[in-house]
């Protein structure tokens, strides 16, 4: 994620043939523009299929029916649990908490017609937020939630809080997204919801919805910051409230947000030096964040960065938050800034909004820069449901 960034990749294309033929795909019944929104996406290049069941200790019986994004789990997830310095034998019988953000399920629809006796394990929300606490043997609290594109920072969010109230020892926090069905990827495109550029522009002029994509995030969390230099300051999530419609971002509300997050960081919002804002790359939606960013920033004397990585990989969905705060912790822990990688031309409802000493990277970026350690991340989901957190580095201490 890291060299993407700093290299300015982007991952988004045409969908492969791996997932399915766009050329089979009805769309007689939908306009051109519909079809082209549809024909887009960031897809990992690697093959879903495959899995080392036995290094999980499933028979074959019960791996081959297991779909994609609880594979991804389990490989990513031991991977953040390993890098966190813990082992499988360590693992066993402890009071580690697994925690899920999840909210598509494409495999449902593609059972296969003889059904067998895993497949009701092999496909479904519980299971999957339930997989890495089976594996390992691990005995903490086990969540899974579906707040749409917010999913996984409101696990992040959940899993701080029940390692501040004592319910378990440390936390594994996941987010996978797997695209496999082309009619819940055309669902997006019918509400205009997705780019027919297939990229994520985001806050620039050419902003026409966001690229979905692929992917699957995690992180091993502990209290204290135990072994440590990152440090989850705060956090805080809400809901919208009234917008104006069911999907429509708020921007007092988001305000709100930040001020709470900052407040439960125990720090002052102008304070944050870099933010992995949520930045789908819509043309509304972008200027609406961006103000909200800019008016609680309003007393800060320095620079604000404000980054999206959506515009480098898509927009992952329910793996989006994690994603962010991965990002953000490469950020402040190198304390480098990034380009935006699509940004050619500032959204001019986004122009009207900035403040002058909130600076948005462009493509010309270029070295390492210093930056404050001090990091926020958003992430929203198009069900009203909001999420920020505050990332510290080694430098500020907290609690998580």
């Amino acid at each position: 994620l890291w060299g993407l960034s700093q290299d300015g990749c982007v991952t988004c294309g045409s969908v492969p043939l791996a997932r399915w033929d766009a050329d089979r795909v009805e769309t007689r019944r939908f306009s051109s523009d519909v079809v082209a929104r549809a024909g887009y996406g960031s897809f990992l290049s690697a093959e879903l299929s495959w899995f080392d069941g036995a290094f999980f200790r499933m028979k074959p019986a019960e791996a081959v029916p297991l779909e994609p994004q609880q594979r991804m789990l389990l490989e990513v997830g031991y991977e953040a649990v390993h890098r966190g310095g813990s082992r499988r034998a360590s693992l066993g019988e402890s009071n580690v908490g697994s925690f899920t953000g999840m909210m598509n399920m494409d495999a449902a629809s593609q059972l296969p017609a003889e059904p067998g006796p895993y497949d009701l394990t092999g496909v479904g929300y519980s299971a999957a937020g339930a997989r890495l606490s089976y594996a390992f043997a691990m005995r903490g609290p086990c969540v899974v939630v579906d707040t749409a594109c917010s999913s996984s920072l409101i696990a992040v969010h959940l899993a701080r809080r029940s390692l501040q109230h004592g319910e378990c020892s440390g936390a594994v926090v996941a987010g996978p997204n797997a695209i496999l069905a082309p009619a819940a990827h055309v669902g997006p495109a019918l509400a205009g919801m997705t780019s027919a550029r297939g990229r994520c522009h985001t806050m620039d002029s050419r902003a026409d919805g966001y690229a979905r994509g692929e992917g699957c995030g995690a992180i091993s969390m502990k209290p204290g910051g135990r072994d440590s230099t990152i440090r989850f300051r705060g956090s805080s999530a809400r809901h919208n409230g009234r917008s104006a419609s069911f999907t429509a971002l708020n921007g007092a509300s988001q305000q709100l947000l930040l001020r709470r997050a900052s407040s439960d960081a125990s720090c002052k919002a102008e304070s944050t030096g870099v933010v992995e804002a949520h930045g789908t790359g819509t043309a509304l939606g972008d200027p609406i964040e961006m103000s909200a960013i800019a008016a609680v920033a309003s007393s800060k004397k320095s620079a604000l960065s404000v980054v999206a990585v959506k515009a480098n990989v898509g927009h992952m969905e329910s793996t989006a938050g994690v994603a962010g705060v991965l990002r953000i912790v490469e950020l402040i822990t190198r304390t480098a800034w990034v380009a935006n990688a699509q940004l050619r031309r500032l959204n001019g409802q986004v122009g009207s909004v900035r403040r002058k000493d909130v600076v948005f990277v462009g493509t010309d970026a270029a070295g390492t820069v210093g930056v404050e350690r001090l990091g926020g991340v958003s992430s929203f989901g198009w069900s009203g449901i909001i999420a920020h957190g505050v990332c510290a580095s080694d430098a500020v201490r907290s609690s998580v």
